[in-house]
């Protein structure tokens, strides 16, 4: 597809977001797709390779089973605390 001298596609956002690597990128990109605040302290965590525990889950996901995550996070060679 060919966009006019004037036109995007709309994806700059998005490429910038991803290449960006900080975690403000991250939740600010994550707030506005899913329209709902995100916890900073909680992603820094897990971008800095902290271990997953209820205390960074919780704010991410409060409905989310922490056993089920921690589990699937484990077999990704993540860290997790019980």
């Amino acid at each position: 597809m060919k966009f006019a001298d004037d036109e995007a596609d709309g994806t700059a956002w998005l490429f910038d977001s991803l290449t960006d690597g900080s975690p403000e990128a991250y939740v600010k990109s994550a707030e506005e797709y899913g329209d709902r605040p995100i916890d900073l302290d909680a992603v820094r965590a897990i971008l800095t390779g902290a271990p997953l525990t209820r205390r960074i889950t919780t704010p991410l996901s409060p409905t989310a089973d922490f056993e089920i995550t921690a589990k699937r996070v484990h077999v990704l060679g993540h860290p997790v605390l019980p």
